[in-house]
């Protein structure tokens, strides 16, 4: 089905540790990692997506977001 949309798919299984420190260094085109079960959605994404937060290793930066 994602081939038919035009996308190329391939999945790395990784021991978390080491997916974790991959991901620090920036080494993927799209990360993803379990919910931290934080009492919001907004608490979970937070800092993913804002300029310079914590865990934003894909460097998004958005003013309007970030507001």
């Amino acid at each position: 089905m994602a081939r038919e949309a035009g996308f190329d798919i391939r999945l790395q299984a990784t021991e978390f540790a080491a997916s974790l420190q991959a991901g620090q260094r920036g080494e993927f085109e799209s990360y993803l990692i379990g919910w931290s079960a934080a009492s919001t959605p907004d608490a979970n994404q937070t800092s993913h997506i804002v300029t310079n937060g914590p865990f934003n290793w894909g460097h998004y930066s958005n003013p309007e977001v970030d507001g």
